[in-house]
């Protein structure tokens, strides 16, 4: 599978290294933090506007990014919650006795996980990782 191909505008910021052809017909969106999204408390908005900032810096969030971002701090603010249910309740909330008597990772674990491989897969998208 190869590489997606940066935006043009990262590129620039970078020096274009590859020194490719810069593309004159890529999509221009509006620079943009829009209003976040209703779901975010207040974990997902203090994230909104903290990644949010460092991606208008960069002049990489536009208006188009709206959904992928809403999902990363969505993801990020579901993360830490999970995270601090598992703190409080120490061991017991990662490591569980099945039915049948086997040791298994709980529901709560399992969830921050899935969560954190989301918001992963957003940054990614967005830019937020090396």
């Amino acid at each position: 599978m190869s590489r997606r191909p940066k935006p043009t505008a990262l590129r620039l910021i970078e020096g274009n290294k590859g020194r490719k052809k810069i593309n004159a017909n890529e999509p221009k969106y509006k620079n943009a933090l829009l209003e976040p999204p209703p779901i975010l408390d207040e974990t997902g908005l203090l994230e909104w506007e903290r990644a949010g900032r460092i991606l208008l810096d960069f002049r990489v969030l536009t208006e188009a990014d709206y959904a992928c971002f809403a999902a990363y701090c969505f993801s990020y603010q579901e993360w830490i919650r999970l995270c601090r249910i598992i703190r409080e309740k120490e061991l017991g909330a990662i490591i569980q006795k099945s039915p049948n008597g086997m040791m298994m990772e709980s529901a709560i674990s399992t969830a921050a996980s899935k969560y954190y491989k989301q918001m992963i897969k957003a940054a990614v998208e967005l830019g937020l990782t090396p």
